[in-house]
């Protein structure tokens, strides 16, 4: 079993340091034969950034095949996907407590539960401010490379 998460994509770009790889990200049932009359099908284009030192090598329109880590795959999810939603339930659950008629703000049933959704969803705009600006830090980390 492979610890490489591999997709293969066209090089649309390059300047100095950087390669630019053009990704086409389908669905499971994509391949299926009734995909184009299936309204459940799609495919994404990304762009991937891959960091390199000899980019003379490369040509735009070539066929490449880019690799990163599992691991860091795994973190892209965590950071992407996984945290957010630990953050906004555990803040639906504090203003939930907070706001109860126990709780330190005590309002009524029905403004505790728009309290706390208001502030499941409000506890997402710092969160992904402050990922936006480690996304520095995390381009180090999680890294692509080109294997062909």
């Amino acid at each position: 079993m492979s610890n490489q998460i591999q997709h293969e994509g066209i090089i649309d770009g390059i300047s100095k340091g950087h390669v630019y790889v053009r990704i086409v990200q389908k669905s499971a049932c994509l391949s299926c034969k009734l995909s184009d009359r299936c309204i459940t099908s799609e495919s994404k284009v990304k762009r991937v950034d891959v960091v390199t030192s000899d980019t003379t090598r490369y040509r735009l329109g070539d066929r490449v095949t880019v690799q990163v880590s599992d691991s860091m795959g795994l973190l892209a999810v965590v950071l992407g996907f996984i945290a957010p939603l630990i953050a906004v339930i555990i803040t639906v659950i504090g203003t939930l407590l907070l706001t109860s008629t126990d709780g330190l703000i005590p309002l009524d049933k029905q403004d505790s539960q728009i309290a706390a959704a208001v502030a499941g969803l409000l506890i997402l705009v710092p969160y992904y401010i402050i990922l936006y600006v480690c996304r520095d830090r995390l381009s180090r980390k999680i890294v692509f490379s080109i294997v062909s």
